[in-house]
């Protein structure tokens, strides 16, 4: 009679405990991998959105696009938004993105696959991923103007700011929003401006506490971030390595009405 040809059970266990050796191996590849497509994705966003920047800037005569913020909540007379970090008084249309939209074949470009909150639709339905630098580039308190009873500041000519090539316009940003008094449709912070963080003003907290107003940008790949600068280049580099005076304000100096703590960023996320 013919013996039926099998595995062995010490057989099997040595297979299962050659597979769980290779998976354990394999695991940490398979995430890296997809980090640094996730990376990737994220820059290509942000090439996209200095396009759309770059073609509205020409059909606006050199000018960037203009920011909305409540005056009512001011602080040193510059204004903030609301405290969940979206301009819900002017509502999205009085955003940048939405200026830029227009310019872009989809609105998934202000979602990074890093950072998904909320849905595709960044309409306030769902979390934008990026910030965008308030003093340096999408300011211009010289051409405020109100509606509704909203401080309307008009955008900033590209010749006021003196080096685009070290400018920070757009970068990684966004809150977690998972704390219990958020819903994933809240936009928690929304203008980067490292000034505020370092003269000790309101900044959005890290899981969406109620300090959510500016903020930093954030490593949020690695230890890195996705920057685009004002020229349309794209840089991932450490928070660390941009200076307040060079890279916000786009020249050399510090901030408006008190001196900064320090020139350089510390690196870590709004807490």
């Amino acid at each position: 009679m013919l013996r039926r040809s099998g595995f062995t059970l010490v057989e099997l266990l040595v297979v299962i405990a050659i597979m769980a050796v290779l998976a354990g191996i394999l695991f940490p590849v398979f995430i890296g991998i997809r980090k640094k497509a996730w990376q990737a994705a994220c820059a290509s966003n942000l090439r996209q959105i200095g396009g759309a920047l770059q073609m509205y800037e020409q059909d606006y005569d050199e000018t960037t696009p203009n920011q909305v913020y409540d005056r009512s909540l001011a602080v040193n007379g510059l204004g903030q938004t609301h405290y969940q970090g979206r301009p819900v008084y002017a509502g999205w249309s009085g955003t940048p993105a939405h200026q830029l939209d227009p310019y872009l074949k989809v609105s998934r470009v202000w979602i990074c696959p890093a950072k998904r909150l909320g849905g595709d639709d960044p309409s306030l339905t769902g979390a934008l991923s990026y910030v965008f630098n308030y003093l340096g580039v999408f300011s211009d308190d010289s051409t405020d103007t109100v509606v509704n009873g909203v401080r309307v500041g008009g955008g900033r000519a590209l010749a006021s700011i003196q080096s685009p090539a070290h400018t920070v316009a757009v970068a990684d940003g966004g809150a977690a929003i998972s704390a219990p008094t958020r819903t994933e449709s809240g936009v928690c912070g929304w203008w980067l401006d490292s000034w505020w963080r370092q003269n000790s003003f309101p900044n959005v907290a890290a899981d969406g506490g109620s300090n959510c107003r500016f903020q930093t940008q954030r490593g949020k790949h690695g230890e890195t971030a996705n920057v685009l600068f004002a020229d349309g280049h794209v840089e991932s580099l450490r928070p660390s390595r941009l200076l307040w005076g060079e890279n916000f304000l786009g020249q050399d100096g510090d901030g408006p009405d008190s001196p900064v703590a320090s020139p350089e960023m510390d690196g870590e996320e709004a807490r």
